[in-house]
Protein backbone atom coordinates (compact mmCIF):
# COMPACT_ATOMS: atom_id res chain seq x y z
CA UNK A 1 0.00 0.00 0.00
CA UNK A 2 1.39 3.42 -1.36
CA UNK A 3 1.53 6.49 1.34
CA UNK A 4 -0.65 9.29 -0.38
CA UNK A 5 1.27 12.33 -0.68
CA UNK A 6 0.87 15.49 1.09
CA UNK A 7 -1.69 17.43 -1.10
CA UNK A 8 -3.54 14.70 -1.28
CA UNK A 9 -4.26 14.12 2.50
CA UNK A 10 -4.93 18.22 2.94
CA UNK A 11 -7.40 17.32 -0.46
CA UNK A 12 -9.32 14.88 1.70
CA UNK A 13 -8.93 15.86 5.21
CA UNK A 14 -9.67 20.35 4.78
CA UNK A 15 -10.39 20.14 0.91
CA UNK A 16 -12.33 23.62 0.85
CA UNK A 17 -9.78 25.87 2.43
CA UNK A 18 -7.97 27.75 0.75
CA UNK A 19 -4.15 26.27 -0.51
CA UNK A 20 -3.33 29.62 -2.79
CA UNK A 21 -4.09 33.09 -3.43
CA UNK A 22 -2.43 34.62 -6.40
CA UNK A 23 -3.41 38.56 -6.49
CA UNK A 24 -1.93 39.40 -9.93
CA UNK A 25 -0.39 43.18 -10.49
CA UNK A 26 -3.52 44.23 -12.62
CA UNK A 27 -6.25 43.43 -9.50
CA UNK A 28 -7.30 40.30 -10.18
CA UNK A 29 -7.36 37.83 -7.02
CA UNK A 30 -7.60 34.02 -7.96
CA UNK A 31 -7.70 31.33 -5.27
CA UNK A 32 -7.47 27.34 -5.70
CA UNK A 33 -8.62 25.43 -2.33
CA UNK A 34 -6.57 22.10 -1.71
CA UNK A 35 -9.55 19.98 -3.45
CA UNK A 36 -9.37 22.17 -6.48
CA UNK A 37 -5.64 21.88 -6.36
CA UNK A 38 -5.32 18.61 -6.18
CA UNK A 39 -7.01 18.09 -9.01
CA UNK A 40 -5.53 20.30 -11.36
CA UNK A 41 -1.98 18.94 -9.71
CA UNK A 42 -2.68 15.50 -10.97
CA UNK A 43 -4.40 16.41 -14.25
CA UNK A 44 -0.73 18.19 -14.58
CA UNK A 45 0.80 15.01 -13.46
CA UNK A 46 -1.27 12.85 -15.75
CA UNK A 47 -0.46 15.08 -18.89
CA UNK A 48 2.86 14.93 -18.04
CA UNK A 49 3.20 10.84 -18.06
CA UNK A 50 0.69 10.65 -21.05
CA UNK A 51 4.25 12.53 -22.94
CA UNK A 52 6.20 10.36 -21.53
CA UNK A 53 7.81 12.27 -18.81
CA UNK A 54 8.35 9.78 -15.93
CA UNK A 55 9.55 10.35 -12.34
CA UNK A 56 13.28 10.48 -12.70
CA UNK A 57 12.71 13.30 -15.66
CA UNK A 58 13.49 16.92 -15.04
CA UNK A 59 10.59 19.21 -16.17
CA UNK A 60 11.62 23.34 -15.95
CA UNK A 61 8.72 26.02 -15.38
CA UNK A 62 10.07 29.56 -16.97
CA UNK A 63 7.49 32.07 -16.02
CA UNK A 64 6.29 34.70 -13.76
CA UNK A 65 5.17 33.53 -10.27
CA UNK A 66 1.71 32.53 -10.57
CA UNK A 67 -1.23 30.42 -9.80
CA UNK A 68 -0.09 27.82 -12.64
CA UNK A 69 3.54 27.53 -11.61
CA UNK A 70 2.19 26.33 -7.92
CA UNK A 71 0.10 23.80 -10.15
CA UNK A 72 2.78 22.69 -12.25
Amino acid sequence: MTTPDHLTVHADVIGDRTAIIDDRADGAVRSLDFAALNAVANRVANGLADLGIGPEDHVAWWGPNSLEAMVA
